[in-house]
């Protein structure tokens, strides 16, 4: 709660409220033992009390103030009053106002703050603390002040019907054009008199309960304190603004990924019989160590494996620890079961020397060890062939091909580099290079590209006057240091890690030859940070809501594993928030995500990833996502295969607000109004022969809200812990029994009306969907039923953290020929201030998936989807109870209504400024026609008149419909309308769209694909090529 919320008019004041008596001199001296408590902060715990009791926050400023009458107020004395949570003042004329008298309040110094009852008013009335909270411990009171013994606070004043009109305060501080208003002129044009020299045409004001004291204990009962409701408040707005954990809309937008997996065909597993530690491959070959052993496999397509069964020609068992330990030969090292000698880092090496003859790259692997030693291995004879054992004497953290060279990094920061730039010879039995880098404990070493990253996590020096702060330090290295030094930074790049960017320490680490000047790091707290090789990060954004393990630069996309085994992959452009591929990849953590650079050019099929999980198996996948490729492009061409027609569309939302059928027939308004909406979606035509046919929707979509009473507690909550299961068989209690009824009552009479107003068209109802006052239900007309295939619903619960169907949307989908439609019923959550929370439900709606079976490869879907997303359809109509609010003052907004100024009030719509302003708002991509209506909320019920309730809420645009046409051109809205009705306190709103949908000639679709087909091998080549370049230049 701020301390400038506003407060609704409707507490009054008895005249016989008591007034703190002040003496008649100027300023009341402070003592010392009477000394304000320190400043506060807002935000700090000990702010606390202060929240709980919903009252405002008071700052304390550092010099004090004091109350002197018949002064004149400063712009100092009235902005500090705002800043404690009062926002009017009483003068001092030397009458009794409402039978206390006022004050004004000024600045000076070494003077107490003295406020009559009715100087100051505090919004809104607290709720006091115990007497133990410490929070008023240090507060002077009046008692121990000097005052005379008559002095008290009246008690609390009780809430009666308003007698002046609203003050038009508003939360922000924000006027219409959205400056700061000014605080004092604000303040002095509240008048509480008609004698008051702030207006001569100021309305009287109820003077306020005073300011919160620490109650004695013959104060009354804490429950019997009665609180006054804000004029912006709504059914929640008492309510906090949540803290919303980084999930929906902080996480990248996944409304148009494809799930599919990029499997190879055939499929290519590998399963294991023990735990891999370290991997690495080259070409179609993988090489695994797997306790004291390193596995070589060549996994080629149709190859089969058994986890306990090897075949010789397509796998090696390199007994590595033993053969290690028996070229050592002398009795001192360690035993051949010791953990020291085990591999721990491996990698295939460049075109090398052996014996006096030249072996290809991929024909030997590297290997580093706990102790230190560097090994070599033969593959083709499955035999460790050397050890060197002098150069490292701490664990081999890091081991990487590095062009026609090989770098080994130790945790002590030693690095070696072994040469091999002219000519290919023996590395192992060569002298390598010997560099040192700063490399403190906890420390992550990773080669990108060219170069050498370290990251830490440290606390940042102290400070004068500042705590030391958590702090990301990046150092980079080229090893190859013929044109650059080796220290590529002056200075470490930092990246403070605060609890508002929610970084985390660095796991993994990718390069993309597109991007050379950048690096990509995944973090533990599942964020991609993106750092030039001068040491600046330039952006970072969380892709996972768990900690990244594992990453790789694939061609120009980056493919991330998550602990929980998820793979994902996106394709950095504008942002890194693209994410264009999510699938499970593994059923525990994918521990490596391995691609080889350098061997592209010899792999005669596609390019392969390669990822390891904890579940002991190793899975390669489609490196150029073949089939998401073809899927997209071949959609880009369906005017070329495909026949287009055009269907009319109708979309009605109405909140109801539980009112039943038979409400229908109080008020003339309210027994037309469907037929008045039928008949509106309905269009004449002129046919060739001179006669005119009226043209009725082909689709017809009925979206209610709050068709129960959601206050119905008892309802609700039975229905809550016994869940909904249509299926389920055997006695249902009475109230479940009652819920049904209402949609029935509903759908037969909405038959009724379709069957009156279009008795010549017959119509079908394809959908009927329900969920806690949500109803769906859609009408298709019958000669199109035969064409419509794939109808599925389900539901998504967003209230309670998703346990709750009381929020949330009903989701209907079908296919009409070779097109897709999905129509969408939301209700979110309500609230002035809760457009967080609005947010976070429409990404959970959007990125729902269906219960429905996947179709892969359909080409009525968008984006080669398969139907599971929403957005894997290609028109989609979001229509329901938003509950985005107008960010304007209540006495503002009725006055543009008034003058029919809507575009005015569209402007302060939280939706538009949503779309606007928030980049991760999910809704971006949908369209809303132009709004030329007023307001659908908040009126009174049977009435045409705007919210007159204590509440008084701000009229506001809740009741919407969006649309999404994949291609733009697809979908027109011709019509967008507010209808008269008094059945709820929303007004229905609908809309008419024009839509064009395919039908597909599978002969001609069949050559495009062809094609498409020809155009991705050639942009497959063009990959491997730029990719090739890059590496072989190193």
């Amino acid at each position: 709660m701020t301390g400038n919320a506003p407060v609704s008019p409707s507490a009054t004041v008895p005249s016989s409220a008591q007034s703190m008596a002040v003496p008649s001199s100027s300023t009341v001296p402070i003592k010392e033992s009477q000394a304000l408590p320190p400043p506060l902060v807002r935000g700090q715990s000990d702010m606390a009390p202060y929240k709980k009791t919903g009252f405002s926050t008071p700052v304390y400023p550092s010099t004090p103030r004091s109350m002197t009458l018949g002064a004149p107020p400063s712009s100092y004395a009235l902005q500090e009053a705002q800043g404690m949570g009062y926002f009017a003042l009483q003068p001092n004329q030397g009458s009794r106002l409402t039978g206390v008298e006022g004050g004004y309040m000024s600045h000076s110094p070494n003077s107490v703050q003295t406020f009559t009852a009715n100087s100051l008013r505090p919004s809104p009335t607290p709720t006091y603390p115990p007497p133990s909270t410490s929070v008023y411990a240090s507060t002077p009171t009046p008692a121990s002040m000097s005052m005379p013994p008559q002095a008290v606070h009246p008690q609390p004043l009780p809430v009666g019907p308003s007698t002046t009109e609203p003050i038009p305060i508003r939360q922000s501080n924000m006027n219409a054009s959205g400056n700061l208003s000014d605080v004092s002129s604000r303040l002095q044009s509240l008048s509480v008199g008609s004698d008051s020299t702030m207006g001569p045409n100021s309305a009287p004001m109820p003077a306020p309960p005073p300011p919160p004291v620490r109650q004695g204990t013959e104060s009354k009962d804490l429950s019997d304190t009665q609180t006054v409701p804000s004029i912006m408040s709504s059914d929640e707005e008492e309510e906090e603004e949540e803290e919303i954990p980084m999930t929906a809309t902080n996480l990248p937008d996944l409304t148009h990924v494809n799930r599919a997996p990029p499997v190879l065909d055939p499929p290519r597993h590998v399963p294991f019989n023990a735990s891999i530690s370290a991997a690495t491959i080259f070409r179609d070959q993988i090489a695994v160590v797997t306790h004291d052993k390193i596995r070589v496999l060549q996994v080629r397509p149709g190859a089969q494996f058994d986890k306990t069964v090897s075949d010789p020609s397509t796998e090696r068992i390199i007994p590595q620890a033993l053969q290690h330990h028996a070229l050592l030969g002398t009795p001192q090292h360690p035993s051949a079961t010791s953990r020291d000698i085990r591999a721990l880092s491996l990698t295939f090496c460049p075109p090398i020397i052996v014996d006096g003859q030249v072996y290809p790259e991929g024909r030997f692997v590297w290997y580093g060890t706990y102790q230190g030693h560097i090994g070599q291995i033969d593959t083709a004879k499955g035999q460790v062939t050397h050890v060197r054992v002098h150069v490292h004497k701490s664990p081999i953290i890091l081991l990487e091909r590095l062009g026609h060279s090989i770098i080994c990094v130790d945790d002590s920061g030693k690095v070696s580099l072994w040469s091999n730039r002219t000519e290919p010879h023996c590395l192992i039995t060569s002298t390598p290079e010997m560099m040192r880098i700063d490399l403190p404990k906890q420390s992550h070493v990773s080669l990108a590209g060219a170069l050498l990253w370290v990251c830490t996590v440290a606390l940042a020096p102290r400070m004068p006057g500042r705590q030391p702060q958590k702090t990301l330090y990046v150092r980079c290295y080229s090893p190859l240091t013929d044109k650059r030094p080796f220290n590529m930074m002056l200075r470490p790049g930092e990246y403070v890690l605060t609890d508002i960017n929610g970084l985390g320490g660095v796991t993994c680490s990718a390069f993309i030859p597109s991007t050379p000047n950048h690096v990509y790091f995944g973090h533990d707290s599942g964020h991609i940070s993106v750092w030039t090789t001068q040491g600046q990060c330039v952006d970072q954004v969380p892709v996972h809501s768990e900690p990244i393990v594992s990453m790789t630069g694939v061609f120009n996309a980056l493919w991330t594993g998550s602990r929980s085994g998820k793979m994902k992959v996106n394709i950095p452009g504008e942002s890194l928030r693209d994410i264009v591929k999510l699938w499970p990849g593994h059923r525990g953590t994918v521990t490596h995500v391995l691609f080889d650079g350098y061997g592209q050019q010899y792999i005669a099929d596609e390019p392969v990833v390669c990822t390891v999980g904890e579940d002991n198996y190793a899975k390669f996948w489609d490196a150029t996502l073949t089939s998401d490729w073809l899927s997209n492009e071949v959609s880009r061409s369906a005017e070329i295969y495909s026949k287009s027609h055009s269907l009319r569309v109708l979309s009605m939302t109405y909140n109801l607000a539980a009112a039943s059928p038979e409400d229908i027939f109080g008020l003339v308004d309210n027994m037309g109004l469907f037929q008045r909406i039928l008949r509106s979606s309905c269009a004449s035509q002129t046919t060739q022969d001179g006669k005119s046919v009226m043209l009725t929707p082909d689709v017809i979509v009925f979206a209610f809200q709050e068709l129960i009473d959601l206050e119905d507690k008892r309802m609700t909550a039975k229905r809550f812990i016994m869940g909904h299961n249509k299926k389920k068989a055997g006695k249902e209690t009475e109230e479940r029994e009652r819920m049904p009824s209402h949609y029935r009552a509903w759908l037969e009479k909405l038959i009724s009306y379709v069957r009156l107003v279009m008795p010549e068209t017959p119509f079908s109802v394809v959908v009927t969907e329900n969920m806690i006052g949500l109803f769906t239900c859609i009408f298709v007309r019958s000669s199109l039923v035969p064409r419509i295939r794939e109808v599925h619903s389900y539901t998504v619960k967003t209230g309670l953290g998703g346990r709750y169907g009381n929020k949330g949307a009903i989701i209907s989908r079908f296919l009409i020929d070779d097109s897709s439609f999905c129509f969408i019923n939301c209700h979110l959550a309500a609230g002035q201030r809760k457009v967080r929370q609005r947010n976070m439900d429409v990404a959970t709606i959007l990125q729902s998936t269906s219960t429905a079976q996947p179709l892969a490869n359909d080409p009525a879907f968008a984006h080669g989807g398969d139907g599971l997303l929403i957005l894997d359809h290609e028109l989609c109509l979001m229509a329901g109870d938003f509950n985005y609010r107008l960010n304007m003052r209540r006495e503002l907004v009725l006055s543009l209504i008034e003058q029919k100024r809507f575009s005015d009030l569209v402007a302060v719509d939280q939706l538009h400024d949503e779309i606007r302003n928030n980049p991760a708002f999910r809704l971006r991509l949908f369209q809303e026609a132009p709004i030329q209506f007023a307001p659908t909320y908040k009126f009174n019920r049977f009435s045409n008149v705007y919210d007159t309730s204590d509440k008084a809420r701000v009229p506001a645009y809740c009741d919407r419909i969006l649309y999404h046409g994949y291609i733009p051109s697809m979908v027109q809205c011709t019509s967008y309308r507010r209808w008269d009705a008094t059945l709820s306190d929303h007004r229905p709103v609908s809309a008419t769209f024009l839509v064009r949908i395919k039908s597909i000639d599978d002969t001609i679709y069949s050559h495009v694909l062809e094609k498409t087909r020809a155009d991705f091998l050639r942009y497959r080549e063009e990959l491997i090529e730029s990719c090739c370049r890059y590496y072989h230049c190193i």
